[in-house]
């Protein structure tokens, strides 16, 4: 398919072997793109998340899973994503053909806020400045409780809940 549409590829994973470790070839993958800012990535494990997970470790790295033709241009356009993945369980050959072309044929966005955005995304974490916390339940649990325990200052849109 896609070196039909002109496109040049490099397979780091020329033969499956039952049982082989994804990092591996994400971190090929994700080295790849580091090394030509044009490169796109594509990597595919069992959902997605842990190639995901193990690519977005580099540096100028943005990968991301796409589950519809409206996530893979949104990841392309607004993070200018350059590695799209998807879950081999969960996205049939046909989808994956759509959703992989949409992320081809995105663009990234130049808007300001798509822009400074992805200069966020790029800067390395710094070590927080917000005070320890911990999450500790009830000491006695009554059957329907509820607890939840949010993180502040300035953490307002993350929470914790659990319910039994």
């Amino acid at each position: 398919m896609l070196e039909e549409d002109g496109y040049t590829i490099k397979d780091f994973s020329e033969e499956y072997v039952p049982g082989d470790d994804y990092p591996g070839y994400a971190k090929q993958v994700a080295r790849a793109i580091q090394k030509d800012k044009d490169a796109l990535g594509l990597l595919v494990c069992g959902t997605g998340h842990g190639m995901e997970m193990a690519a977005d470790r580099f540096k100028k790295v943005r990968a991301f899973v796409a589950r519809t033709v409206r996530d893979a241009s949104l990841g392309r356009q607004h993070n200018h994503a350059n590695i799209i993945v998807l879950g081999g369980r969960i996205t049939k050959t046909p989808e994956a053909k759509k959703i992989v072309r949409a992320f081809l044929n995105a663009r990234p966005s130049r808007a300001v806020r798509h822009v400074q955005r992805v200069t966020q995304i790029d800067q390395p974490c710094r070590k927080s400045t917000f005070p320890p916390f911990s999450l500790k339940p009830p000491r006695t649990r009554r059957r329907n409780s509820s607890y939840a325990a949010g993180l502040s200052p300035g953490f307002s849109s993350m929470s914790w809940t659990a319910s039994s």
